[in-house]
């Protein structure tokens, strides 16, 4: 019997690791970027970034792609540090190419005052087909696919662009990729890596959570935005939603346009059309019985 009991508690032991979880936090001070060739349009004397928004183009390393299989995962990510032909850029999340675009994918919060923000589930975020790129890397050697959830993630590529990629932030010492190094450990830093120096205006932080813990919704935006006649959200859910309401409030509150949604698991595209609103500043929301699914400014503009 005692064997039984320390089984079940193995297996219940084992069932809440798997549920659990990495949620990450990606920060960008554009105030702290000096390299004027490529920090997003800055002084490079303190002053915020000059653009209208920044999107995060990143990737993430989580597997063994060479000959040497005896080499550990972890080992051969770390050897993959080399700008613009890494192996690093497994799993990739972001449009960037010859024509970069402003889908919304990897788009960062602005805090105000240049700062720029990115929070999301690490494993959901680079194994969702929907928003995972299949585009060959600079070499052409190695191609993006979603990531196995199995799989720890060891390394993270970043590159910050604005909307049209007319604009980059990168590696402050010689405008090459950003790194986020030691992810699956308790220390993970970001660096430069033109000479491995830390990266200071990028910060990263993770905790685990629960799978109760994590948000429902993610990969949401709003556009266009100004928004003059049609526009369309885009948000994605870990589960079905039945009977969701999406409104546009004015600043007063007042719900100006309402139309009911299901959502079904994975990504969902809701048309909606501000043709009969008055130019101005609104909230876009969608509410379920769950609670606040997302909620984004938009302006009209017609």
């Amino acid at each position: 019997m005692k064997h039984i009991l320390l089984s079940a508690a193995a297996i219940a032991a084992f069932s809440i690791a798997a549920q659990a979880q990495t949620e990450v936090t990606i920060t960008l001070d554009t105030k702290d970027m000096f390299n004027v060739d490529c920090n997003l349009l800055g002084d490079g004397a303190g002053g915020p970034a000059q653009v209208t928004k920044v999107y995060m183009h990143s990737g993430a390393c989580s597997e063994n792609r060479g000959t040497n299989m005896s080499q550990s995962a972890e080992d051969y990510c770390a050897d993959q540090i080399v700008p613009y032909a890494s192996d690093v850029w497994q799993h990739v999340v972001g449009n960037w190419g010859q024509a970069p675009q402003d889908d919304g994918v990897g788009e960062m919060t602005h805090l105000g005052n240049g700062v720029y923000s990115k929070t999301f589930i690490l494993e959901d975020y680079y194994s969702d087909p929907n928003l995972v790129s299949t585009e060959q890397n600079a070499t052409g050697t190695t191609v993006s696919a979603p990531l196995n959830p199995a799989n720890p993630i060891h390394l993270l590529g970043l590159v910050f662009r604005n909307e049209d990629g007319t604009a980059s932030g990168r590696d402050q010492q010689g405008c090459q990729d950003i790194f986020v190094i030691n992810v699956s450990k308790s220390n993970p830093s970001v660096i430069n890596s033109t000479d491995n120096s830390p990266a200071d205006f990028v910060t990263f932080t993770k905790n685990t959570v629960g799978i109760e813990d994590r948000d429902l919704a993610y990969d949401l935006f709003v556009g266009p935005n100004p928004a003059t006649d049609e526009g369309l959200v885009r948000i994605s859910v870990l589960e079905n939603v039945v009977d969701a309401t999406f409104q546009i409030t004015n600043v007063v509150g007042q719900v100006v346009y309402s139309q009911k949604a299901n959502l079904a698991l994975g990504k969902n595209i809701i048309p909606f059309n501000v043709s009969g609103i008055s130019n101005g500043t609104y909230v876009v929301s969608i509410v379920s019985s769950k609670g606040l699914l997302m909620q984004e400014r938009l302006i009209v503009n017609h």
